[in-house]
Formats: structure tokens, sequence, C-alpha cells
């Protein structure tokens, strides 16, 4: 061979070789490798939810403690799929994050995970995130974990209580109300044995499902009555039964998480305790607002003794007990909240 095509080739083949470096460097594979991470975190509310907000925080401060190699794409509005399908997503490794794992989707696929939608099994939410600080807590977490999604935090959205077009100040007071329910069968043999009877309705229809009498009652967080339904404009009583927490973890598939290096490990760690710190202070002050907004708006509020409704519903609790594998979580979360 020539000495001129010689130093062709070595041209072409040089050119090669940088060609097939900058695809490697661009590639995911390489970014793992060299310690820069890109994790896709998807949810279902818009931009102007505060779990979009909390998201945000949580990526802009694990960017600054992992000295930038830790970038958290958030993904509003459901544009990666349903909570189902992410969930589906998170175990085919194409997404990475959740921030609002909900106890009712997940217990599809982990049964007892179930409890954190029971009626009237805590009081309040400082109950439910004083469980996660306990051993039993910990068992939960080693339970999530063996079904590959590792727990990072908890946020809410509140706990819910009763609007109705009339009084509600005893429980007898709800024989034969027709209240909107979510479509759960715990929650629908609760209502019943309260005395309720309970209509599962999407929640865009209940509005006008008030307006119309097509129904009596809902029940939600105050938030969600004031600010997403509207509903205090044409129920004008909010008993405050507190009978069901709306708490949702913050996840990561555990696969995503042995990729991270340990100061990514630690970074997403702490932007997380922050963030989540920041969702529950700013829900509970929400909550707080709109129950003020509701009274200047002429809705009247209720405080009611819970025990008969706890003592109500102790058949679903039962049933729960029976149907999950793990006979002895209520009767241990109830040691903690007792």
């Amino acid at each position: 061979m020539k000495k001129e095509q010689v130093k062709k080739l070595g041209i072409v083949v040089g050119v090669m070789m940088v060609s097939l470096c900058l695809i490697f460097l661009a590639s995911p594979q390489h970014l793992w490798a060299a310690g820069k991470v890109t994790l896709k975190c998807g949810y279902g509310v818009g931009v102007k939810h505060s779990v979009h907000e909390m998201s945000l925080r949580i990526s802009k401060r694990a960017a600054e403690l992992s000295n930038g190699t830790l970038n958290i794409e958030c993904y509003p509005a459901a544009q990666l799929g349903t909570e189902e399908q992410l969930i589906e997503q998170m175990q085919l490794k194409s997404v990475e994050m959740m921030p609002d794992l909900s106890h009712a989707k997940f217990a599809s696929i982990l049964p007892w995970w179930g409890f954190g939608s029971l009626p009237f099994l805590f009081a309040s939410l400082d109950e439910y995130g004083k469980v996660w600080n306990t051993p039993l807590g910990g068992e939960m977490e080693k339970r999530l974990l063996a079904k590959g999604f590792r727990r990072l935090g908890w946020m809410q959205y509140g706990i819910r209580s009763v609007l109705c077009v009339k009084p509600v100040k005893s429980m007898a007071d709800l024989k034969g109300v027709k209240i909107r329910v979510m479509a759960n069968p715990d929650l629908i043999k609760a209502w019943k044995l309260v005395g309720a009877s309970p209509v599962p309705m999407a929640w865009a229809e209940v509005y006008s499902a008030l307006q119309a009498k097509v129904i009596d009652a809902m029940e939600s967080p105050p938030s969600s009555v004031y600010y997403a339904a509207k509903a205090h404009e044409v129920a004008k009583n909010y008993t405050m039964t507190r009978h069901q927490i709306t708490a949702a973890t913050v996840v990561i598939a555990e696969w995503a998480w042995k990729k991270l290096t340990p100061v990514q490990q630690r970074a997403l760690i702490t932007a997380v305790n922050e963030g989540t710190t920041w969702q529950r202070e700013y829900n509970n002050t929400e909550n707080v607002e709109a129950i003020k907004l509701m009274k200047q708006a002429g809705v009247k509020i209720y405080e009611i003794d819970r025990k008969p409704f706890r003592d109500a519903v102790l058949p679903v609790h039962n049933d729960f007990t029976n149907r999950i594998g793990w006979k002895s979580l209520l009767k241990e979360i109830k040691a903690v909240t007792d």
C-alpha cells in the first residue's frame, strides 16, 4: 500500500474513532458510568399543584447538592402516563421516580399498602407520619423495597371530611344521605355501615350532581372542596369527620437508586426531605385557609364525635386484615397512634 493511501486510511479510521467516542459520550449508559444521571419523575397533577412545585424544588436542590451530577426531569399532567402506567414503567425501567405513589392505586400490587386509604384508621396526618418513624415503618419500607420501590418520603393532600346540603352533627344524621365516594369497595362498605348511601361518581360530576340534588353530600379535604370542586357554592354544611387521610409516597425505582453514587443518594434524600416538608406545610396552610374562606362564604362547620364511626367501620378493617396476609399490621398501627 502506498504511503499516501496509508495516510488517508489513518484519517478515515481516526474520524470513525472520534465518532464512536462522541456517540458513547452522549449515551445514557455513559452518563450513568460517568456519575452524571438524569431521572425522569412523572405524576398526574398539573403545573399549578403543590406536588409539581415540590418536584421542582426537589430537582433544583438535588442538582445543587450533587454538584450538578444529578438531574431530575419533572413531567406533570400525566405526560408520561397515568399513575398505573407510571408504576408499570418504573418496573420496566423507563421511568425512575414518582412523587405521589398513592395507597389506593398501588394496593393492586401490594395489598397491604392499602392501609393508607382505610377510613377512620388515622385521626390526623401527623399520626400517619409518626408510623414511618417506628420499627413498623422500617418493616413497611423493606416490604415495599422487595417490590422494587424505595421510599424516600411522603407528601399529603389533606384529610377528608363531609360536605352536605344538610347539617350532619352525628352519625344518625347520615342515614340515607346520598354521598359521592371513590369507587373503592372498602370505602363503599364503610359508608353503608355508618348509614349513608354511597354513590361512586367521577370527580368532575360532583358540582352539578349536588346542584341537581342527584347526591346530598361529598367528602374531600377542605382545599379540594373550596378550590378544586367549588362545592361550597351548592352545599353549606361541612362536618369534620376527618375520616380518611390522603397521603402519598415519594419513590424511586430500586434499579435506579443502585446506579447513584453515595453523594447523589445523599443529595436526593436531603432534597426530598426538604421538598416534602415544604409541601406538607403548604398543604396544611391551604386547608386552614379553605376552612376560613368557606366560613366567609356561609358554610357552617361542625365538629363531631368520631368514636361511633370508628366502631361502625371495624368490619372494614377486619376484612382488610383478612385479605392482606399481614395479620398484625393494623394492630401495630393502632398501637403507635392510640
